[in-house]
């Protein structure tokens, strides 16, 4: 029996399990049926296109959903028009493969027409400056350059959320003036370039900060707490901290801040003092983790839940010096006090998946809710979605 004689419930189900960029638009070129049936049942659909390695060597897989359109191959495409075949894209990613396979011109072009698209993956610097300033709705970009042309003429006034890859903080400081809208910002810079305190404007409407910054052997300086004091709506921060000399003034007092993961580097833990220091600037704390720090104990966590008595989740995973003794001691101030309290650590901490399902564990690289405890809070900092509630 010909595939073409299926009758057309049969033949969207095939389409609809598509999601490779080629495959579509072959399966699209083949005649007006398939054409008009590819169309109506598969492409308004897509909100999502983007490149996916699919044989990468995380073995992570991608999510196979109707929203998504994924392209890996490098062979050049034909002249398409993008625009037309996929009216609703809110998130692209262009990087080199695709660069590959469309022409600049087609890309262009796209990026002009495409009305409905609101964030932008762009990991590569070839096209960064021409191509963002096409975008005149994007709220969301993650890229590893910041072109002179979305700092001072492209639509960086509209940017909601940034993340910047190979980016450094104290080099933030002369973009933030740029960005006066950003409501979440994720810098991370792993090239070996020691850091410098930020002196920049205030970032008055952040509420969630992701900060994976760089250090000599873990020697330097590290700024990212008291960056954290030019945020004073901050809700949310994650903070992966590869130094050992941890700047803590006890300035800025933030009655916002609700979430907060703290993740040591090996040889670079706070200590205790310092910590405390810290945690006092935000009283209203909800959910806690201080993950890999062999410099707190058991001893700490009592004077830590007396100190703020809105913590409602403690993550202590990795961190050995958290034992059962803490364990059995939340859970009977739990029950004195009746108050919701839960801790996790080396000896529960596979009971947290249990617990609390709808944290996300998965690897995605853009989620649809704009959740930092959801989609952030119990990941790796690699691992951190590129753009949030799309």
């Amino acid at each position: 029996m010909s595939i073409d004689k299926l009758p057309d419930d049969c033949l969207i189900l095939i389409f609809q399990n598509l999601h490779e960029l080629d495959d579509v638009l072959n399966c699209y070129s083949i005649n007006l049926r398939w054409k008009q049936l590819i169309y109506h049942h598969r492409l308004v659909h897509v909100k999502y296109l983007y490149y996916f390695d699919f044989n990468n060597f995380f073995g992570i897989k991608p999510k196979l959903s109707l929203d998504t359109i994924y392209f890996y191959k490098n062979n050049e495409l034909k002249e398409t028009d993008l625009a037309s075949l996929f009216p609703n894209v809110k998130v692209f990613s262009i990087c080199e493969p695709l660069q590959l396979k469309l022409k600049k011109k087609t890309l262009c072009k796209f990026l002009a027409d495409a009305r409905k698209l609101k964030g932008l993956i762009n990991i590569s610097w070839l096209f960064s400056g021409e191509v963002i300033d096409r975008c005149k709705n994007l709220e969301m970009l993650a890229t590893d350059y910041l072109s002179p042309c979305l700092l001072r003429y492209g639509p960086g006034r509209k940017i909601k959320q940034l993340h910047l890859m190979g980016h450094r903080l104290d080099a933030f400081r002369y973009d933030a003036k740029y960005f006066p809208n950003l409501k979440r910002l994720n810098i991370y810079n792993d090239d070996g370039r020691s850091e410098g305190m930020y002196n920049g404007p205030k970032l008055e409407k952040l509420k969630i900060l992701e900060l994976g910054l760089t250090s000599e052997d873990g020697c330097d300086e590290y700024y990212g707490f008291e960056f954290m004091n030019f945020c004073p709506a901050l809700e949310s921060a994650y903070l992966w901290i590869k130094s050992n000399k941890h700047i803590v003034s006890r300035s800025t007092v933030n009655y916002n801040m609700r979430d907060l993961v703290l993740i040591y580097k090996s040889g670079c833990e706070q200590e205790w003092n310092s910590l405390r220091t810290l945690l006092m600037r935000y009283p209203n704390l909800k959910h806690l983790a201080l993950r890999e720090n062999f410099r707190i104990f058991d001893h700490h966590v009592e004077e830590l839940v007396e100190l703020m008595p809105n913590l409602e989740l403690l993550d202590f995973r990795g961190s050995d010096g958290i034992t059962r003794k803490s364990l059995n001691f939340v859970q009977q101030l739990a029950e004195k006090h009746d108050r919701t309290i839960r801790l996790y650590c080396n000896a529960n901490g596979k009971q947290m998946a249990v617990d609390l399902p709808h944290i996300s564990r998965d690897n995605d690289y853009i989620v649809k809710e704009f959740d930092f405890m959801r989609h952030c809070f119990v990941k790796k900092f690699v691992n951190l979605p590129y753009l949030m509630g799309v």
